[in-house]
């Protein structure tokens, strides 16, 4: 704990919490789809072999999304220059799924934070593009609002990651 403070949020231990704090972010990002007017199938199994998060419609765009959430500032990423979680994490995701993608006649979005907050910026211009339909749509959709709830969702799983955490090592030293 000394040398990495924010352990708890890349602890193989608490990969459960994780996928917690995966699948809560997924699932109010395919709200935010439907709010502005889209149809949002959460990991469709029509797809064969991989299966992104979510595969998204509009009127004028299909899209298929896969959320990841990178610590910075894991061991593996000490020193790295900042972004660069969130870039390799959207380059990982768009090599394992844009193939699938332009198969599927979509585009990709890989949807990558940063367990302290930042959004990557493919991210952030979905979000943008939400906005844009649910504009045209005439459906009521804010970009920041939505992006106030996706960083307070983030940060109650992290919270969670680290509260277990905490637990964890209070019973292992008591021991």
């Amino acid at each position: 704990m000394t040398d990495d403070p924010a352990h708890f949020l890349s602890c193989q231990l608490l990969r459960p919490l994780a996928r917690v704090r995966h699948d809560r972010l997924v699932r109010f990002l395919a709200t935010l789809i439907q709010r502005a007017g889209g149809a949002a199938y959460v990991e469709p199994r029509y797809l064969e072999d991989k299966r992104p998060d979510i595969h998204a419609f509009f009127p004028d765009d299909r899209v298929m999304l896969d959320v990841c959430v990178s610590h910075p500032s894991s061991p593996s990423r000490l020193g790295l220059a900042p972004g660069s979680a969130l870039r390799f994490r959207e380059n990982g995701k768009i090599a394992a799924y844009s193939s699938l993608a332009k198969e599927s006649g979509c585009r990709f979005v890989p949807f990558a934070f940063e367990s302290f907050g930042a959004l990557g910026p493919t991210g952030v211009a979905f979000l943008r593009d939400l906005e844009s339909y649910a504009r045209e749509s005439f459906l009521p959709f804010a970009y920041y609002p939505s992006l106030s709830s996706l960083a307070v969702l983030l940060q109650k799983g992290n919270a969670e990651m680290l509260s277990q955490g905490v637990v964890m090592v209070s019973k292992a030293v008591l021991q």
